[in-house]
Protein backbone atom coordinates (compact mmCIF):
# COMPACT_ATOMS: atom_id res chain seq x y z
CA UNK A 1 0.00 0.00 0.00
CA UNK A 2 1.28 3.62 -1.03
CA UNK A 3 1.44 6.27 1.61
CA UNK A 4 -0.59 9.14 0.44
CA UNK A 5 1.77 12.56 1.25
CA UNK A 6 -0.54 15.36 2.13
CA UNK A 7 0.47 17.73 -0.39
CA UNK A 8 -1.00 14.93 -3.02
CA UNK A 9 -4.36 14.67 -1.47
CA UNK A 10 -7.47 15.15 -3.60
CA UNK A 11 -8.49 19.03 -3.02
CA UNK A 12 -11.28 17.78 -0.85
CA UNK A 13 -9.20 16.18 1.43
CA UNK A 14 -7.39 17.09 4.43
CA UNK A 15 -5.12 14.49 6.04
CA UNK A 16 -4.21 16.51 9.19
CA UNK A 17 -7.56 17.34 10.14
CA UNK A 18 -7.75 13.89 11.88
CA UNK A 19 -3.91 13.70 12.87
CA UNK A 20 -3.55 14.61 16.51
CA UNK A 21 0.31 15.86 16.03
CA UNK A 22 -1.56 18.70 13.77
CA UNK A 23 -5.05 19.46 15.72
CA UNK A 24 -3.79 20.69 19.53
CA UNK A 25 -6.02 23.93 21.01
CA UNK A 26 -3.92 26.84 19.84
CA UNK A 27 -2.60 24.92 17.03
CA UNK A 28 -2.67 26.89 13.57
CA UNK A 29 -5.23 25.09 11.34
CA UNK A 30 -2.64 23.55 8.46
CA UNK A 31 -2.87 21.16 5.13
CA UNK A 32 -5.34 24.06 3.81
CA UNK A 33 -4.99 24.98 0.37
CA UNK A 34 -5.46 28.50 -1.14
CA UNK A 35 -8.83 27.77 -2.23
CA UNK A 36 -10.19 26.17 1.61
CA UNK A 37 -8.36 29.23 3.04
CA UNK A 38 -10.55 32.13 1.28
CA UNK A 39 -13.39 30.57 1.56
CA UNK A 40 -13.66 29.93 5.13
CA UNK A 41 -12.90 34.31 4.98
CA UNK A 42 -16.05 34.20 3.09
CA UNK A 43 -17.54 32.15 5.47
CA UNK A 44 -16.62 34.43 8.29
CA UNK A 45 -17.77 37.43 6.62
CA UNK A 46 -21.57 36.02 6.92
CA UNK A 47 -21.45 35.55 10.29
CA UNK A 48 -23.34 38.12 12.08
CA UNK A 49 -20.65 39.13 14.65
CA UNK A 50 -18.59 40.24 11.80
CA UNK A 51 -21.01 40.75 9.18
CA UNK A 52 -21.57 44.56 8.53
CA UNK A 53 -18.84 45.50 10.63
CA UNK A 54 -15.44 43.69 9.57
CA UNK A 55 -14.15 42.46 6.65
CA UNK A 56 -12.10 39.16 7.31
CA UNK A 57 -9.51 38.19 4.42
CA UNK A 58 -6.00 36.67 4.46
CA UNK A 59 -3.48 39.19 4.06
CA UNK A 60 -1.91 41.00 1.27
CA UNK A 61 1.78 40.01 0.71
CA UNK A 62 2.38 44.12 1.40
CA UNK A 63 0.55 43.71 4.69
CA UNK A 64 2.06 40.62 5.66
CA UNK A 65 5.84 42.19 4.78
CA UNK A 66 4.88 45.09 6.71
CA UNK A 67 4.14 43.01 9.95
CA UNK A 68 7.18 40.56 9.13
CA UNK A 69 9.43 43.85 9.32
CA UNK A 70 8.07 45.42 12.13
CA UNK A 71 6.36 48.19 9.98
CA UNK A 72 9.56 48.84 8.26
CA UNK A 73 11.54 49.31 11.16
CA UNK A 74 13.77 46.10 11.38
CA UNK A 75 14.62 42.87 8.67
CA UNK A 76 12.35 40.28 11.26
CA UNK A 77 9.48 40.66 13.22
CA UNK A 78 11.99 40.61 16.48
CA UNK A 79 15.00 43.22 15.32
CA UNK A 80 17.75 42.69 14.18
CA UNK A 81 18.96 39.15 15.09
CA UNK A 82 19.41 36.74 12.80
CA UNK A 83 16.58 33.85 13.51
CA UNK A 84 17.41 31.02 15.99
CA UNK A 85 15.44 28.18 17.38
CA UNK A 86 15.03 29.98 20.44
CA UNK A 87 12.99 32.50 19.66
CA UNK A 88 10.88 31.20 16.97
CA UNK A 89 9.90 27.17 15.79
CA UNK A 90 12.82 26.63 13.46
CA UNK A 91 15.06 23.61 13.98
CA UNK A 92 18.50 23.24 14.96
CA UNK A 93 21.30 23.18 13.02
CA UNK A 94 24.88 21.44 13.78
CA UNK A 95 27.24 23.42 15.02
CA UNK A 96 29.95 22.42 12.54
CA UNK A 97 28.41 21.82 9.54
CA UNK A 98 25.08 24.08 8.67
CA UNK A 99 24.54 21.44 5.36
CA UNK A 100 23.57 18.50 8.12
CA UNK A 101 20.45 18.36 10.48
CA UNK A 102 20.59 17.57 14.04
CA UNK A 103 18.43 14.05 14.16
CA UNK A 104 17.92 14.97 18.18
CA UNK A 105 16.40 18.46 17.37
CA UNK A 106 14.39 17.08 14.84
CA UNK A 107 12.43 15.04 17.03
CA UNK A 108 12.09 17.95 19.62
CA UNK A 109 9.29 19.67 18.29
CA UNK A 110 8.97 19.25 14.16
CA UNK A 111 5.29 20.34 14.28
CA UNK A 112 3.70 23.40 14.70
CA UNK A 113 3.56 24.75 17.62
CA UNK A 114 0.65 25.96 19.72
CA UNK A 115 0.17 30.06 19.08
CA UNK A 116 2.26 32.54 21.46
CA UNK A 117 4.86 29.76 22.53
CA UNK A 118 7.86 31.89 21.52
CA UNK A 119 7.15 35.42 22.36
CA UNK A 120 10.40 36.51 21.98
CA UNK A 121 9.53 36.30 17.96
CA UNK A 122 6.76 37.88 17.62
CA UNK A 123 6.63 42.09 16.63
CA UNK A 124 5.88 45.10 18.45
CA UNK A 125 2.26 44.94 17.83
CA UNK A 126 1.80 41.06 19.26
CA UNK A 127 1.89 39.68 16.09
CA UNK A 128 3.18 35.78 16.66
CA UNK A 129 5.04 32.96 14.04
CA UNK A 130 5.99 35.36 11.18
CA UNK A 131 9.25 33.31 10.95
CA UNK A 132 9.15 29.78 11.39
CA UNK A 133 6.23 27.40 12.26
CA UNK A 134 4.05 27.45 9.51
CA UNK A 135 4.04 28.79 5.78
CA UNK A 136 0.88 31.22 5.08
CA UNK A 137 -1.00 31.80 2.20
CA UNK A 138 -1.18 35.24 1.39
CA UNK A 139 -4.16 36.85 -0.94
CA UNK A 140 -2.47 37.90 -3.91
CA UNK A 141 -1.27 35.97 -6.58
CA UNK A 142 1.78 35.82 -7.92
CA UNK A 143 1.83 38.11 -11.06
CA UNK A 144 3.39 36.90 -14.95
CA UNK A 145 6.66 37.61 -14.23
CA UNK A 146 7.29 36.35 -10.75
CA UNK A 147 6.46 32.83 -11.90
CA UNK A 148 8.80 29.64 -11.70
CA UNK A 149 9.28 27.57 -14.19
CA UNK A 150 6.57 25.57 -13.14
CA UNK A 151 3.47 27.87 -12.98
CA UNK A 152 3.20 28.37 -9.28
CA UNK A 153 0.29 31.25 -8.97
CA UNK A 154 -0.23 31.07 -5.21
CA UNK A 155 1.94 32.91 -2.76
CA UNK A 156 3.33 31.42 0.87
CA UNK A 157 5.41 33.40 3.54
CA UNK A 158 7.11 32.56 6.51
CA UNK A 159 9.17 29.64 6.55
CA UNK A 160 8.21 26.37 9.16
CA UNK A 161 9.22 24.37 11.44
CA UNK A 162 11.04 22.09 9.44
CA UNK A 163 13.37 24.69 8.22
CA UNK A 164 16.66 25.48 9.89
CA UNK A 165 17.58 29.35 10.24
CA UNK A 166 19.74 28.83 7.13
CA UNK A 167 16.47 28.76 5.17
CA UNK A 168 15.00 31.75 5.73
CA UNK A 169 15.13 33.73 3.07
CA UNK A 170 14.49 37.55 2.92
CA UNK A 171 11.46 38.08 2.40
CA UNK A 172 10.38 34.33 3.07
CA UNK A 173 8.11 33.80 0.14
CA UNK A 174 7.93 30.65 -2.24
CA UNK A 175 5.04 29.60 -4.89
CA UNK A 176 2.49 27.00 -4.84
CA UNK A 177 -0.31 25.98 -7.13
CA UNK A 178 -3.55 27.37 -5.21
CA UNK A 179 -5.03 24.40 -4.66
CA UNK A 180 -1.81 22.68 -3.23
CA UNK A 181 -2.20 21.74 0.29
CA UNK A 182 0.75 20.87 2.98
CA UNK A 183 1.15 19.67 6.40
CA UNK A 184 2.83 22.93 7.13
CA UNK A 185 0.73 25.49 4.92
CA UNK A 186 -2.19 27.24 6.75
CA UNK A 187 -3.29 30.92 6.65
CA UNK A 188 -3.50 34.06 8.63
CA UNK A 189 -6.66 36.17 9.17
CA UNK A 190 -7.01 40.20 8.37
CA UNK A 191 -9.61 41.71 10.46
CA UNK A 192 -10.53 44.97 8.64
CA UNK A 193 -13.07 47.52 10.12
CA UNK A 194 -15.94 48.38 7.99
CA UNK A 195 -16.64 52.30 7.98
Amino acid sequence: MRAIRTEDSPIDSNLTYSNLLYNRFNQPVTGINYYEAQAYCSWLNWQEKFRDKFIIRMPTQTEWMSAMTNYGTSKYPWGEALPSPAIVNLINERKKNKDKLDLEDLAKINIPSIYGIHPNGSNNNGVHDLIGNIWEWVEDFAKDHEIDDKGNKGKIMGNCCFDPPSRVEYPPLTYRYPGYRHHVIGFRLVREEIR
